[in-house]
């Protein structure tokens, strides 16, 4: 699909997964649902923010890796709803 979009318009940046999971992309979003300081320790003490695994996923799908894109946080925090009895 990346190709694809970039043989149509080769100025429009293209994301390939949005949050995880990226094969070729000209942005890396990441989606964090942890707490505000949970997030902050998690960036600061990586080298690389592409090393981390939010929610237990992988930034880039295996055989992908990071090629110098941006680097964006597109959602984060979250709130959950447990109703009685589900």
């Amino acid at each position: 699909m990346y190709w694809q979009t970039k043989s149509v318009d080769q100025l429009r940046p293209v994301l390939s997964n949005d949050g995880w999971g990226h094969s070729i992309s000209d942005i890396c979003g990441i989606h964090n649902y942890k707490t505000p300081d949970q997030i902050e320790r998690a960036y600061m003490d990586n080298e690389s923010p592409v090393s981390t695994t939010p929610a237990n996923r992988v930034i880039y799908a295996h055989g992908f890796s990071y090629r110098g894109e941006p680097i964006m946080i597109t959602e984060y925090g979250g709130i959950a709803y447990k109703a009685d009895g589900f």
